[in-house]
């Protein structure tokens, strides 16, 4: 069993070095290189039959210091790190469908529609903070003093 869990993952992993080796217009030989490893070897990562070392990644994502290397290992988020908010506010909109449906709600709005939006959103982290804070000061009223004097 673990032997296919690792090929899946081999083949995965070849998949995306190849997705990003197009994405950046690269031929086998200049990534091969890149991660300190000859054309034949890299083509074989690539194609899924072998696996490279921790230094060989190691290497790709210090020499493409914009790659995202969670993305490289398991697929997960951008390709790229985000370099900007218009980035980052999209990999939060990607992950919560509650927000896609808020944005597309808002989309129609005006301004004074949207400020009075902020303001109740900000009025509501305000009072839930506030309730927090309440009840930790109430967690710590309600626990017994230990003035570590032992009961006989």
């Amino acid at each position: 069993m673990k032997k296919s869990v690792s090929m899946d993952f081999a083949q995965s992993f070849g998949r995306r070095l190849s997705t990003l080796r197009k994405e950046l217009s690269l031929h086998q030989s200049k990534v091969a290189e890149k991660m300190k490893v000859s054309e034949r070897v890299y083509r074989r990562y690539e194609a899924g039959e072998q696996v490279p070392g921790t230094d060989k990644v190691n290497a790709l994502v210090e020499d493409l210091q914009e790659l995202n290397p969670e993305w490289l290992l398991t697929g997960d988020g951008r390709m790229f790190k985000s370099s900007g908010l218009k980035e980052t506010i999209l990999d939060i909109v990607a992950g919560n469908e509650s927000i896609q449906r808020i944005v597309i709600m808002l989309k129609g709005l005006d301004d004074e529609d949207l400020q009075g939006i902020l303001h109740q959103v900000m009025e509501r982290k305000r009072l839930r903070d506030l309730h927090t804070e309440l009840r930790d000061m109430v967690n710590k009223l309600e626990r017994p003093v230990s003035g570590g004097a032992h009961e006989e």
